[in-house]
């Protein structure tokens, strides 16, 4: 749903409940949803996904936050092609980030 919304304030709102969904959701709960993967491997992107819209909105210190939570949880991911995908996501917020001009 967050990445429906054109306003980025709106998709900050979908953004956050989707962490807090995805904060209770257990392996097991995956599992029986058919879903591949474990529970703890889904925050890195919901990490990157709020580091991406508070960047967008100018709020760096609270990207900051959230792509260094998406970094610490990239351990959680096997070594493959999605892993790639979300740190190379977490690598662009992070230029973003550190771009000169860029407000605080």
């Amino acid at each position: 749903m967050a990445d429906l919304q054109g306003d980025p304030a709106e998709e900050l709102v979908w953004d956050l409940r989707a962490l807090d969904a995805g904060v209770e959701i257990s392996d097991e709960r995956l599992a029986s949803a058919g879903m591949i993967g474990t529970a703890a491997g889904m925050l890195s992107s919901l990490h990157l996904n709020l580091a991406d819209v508070y960047m967008r909105l100018g709020q760096l210190d609270r990207a900051r936050e959230h792509l260094a939570a998406g970094q610490a949880t990239l351990t959680a991911l096997p070594d493959d092609g999605y892993r790639a995908m979300i740190n190379g996501g977490l690598d662009r917020i992070a230029g973003g980030i550190d771009q000169p001009g860029t407000p605080d």
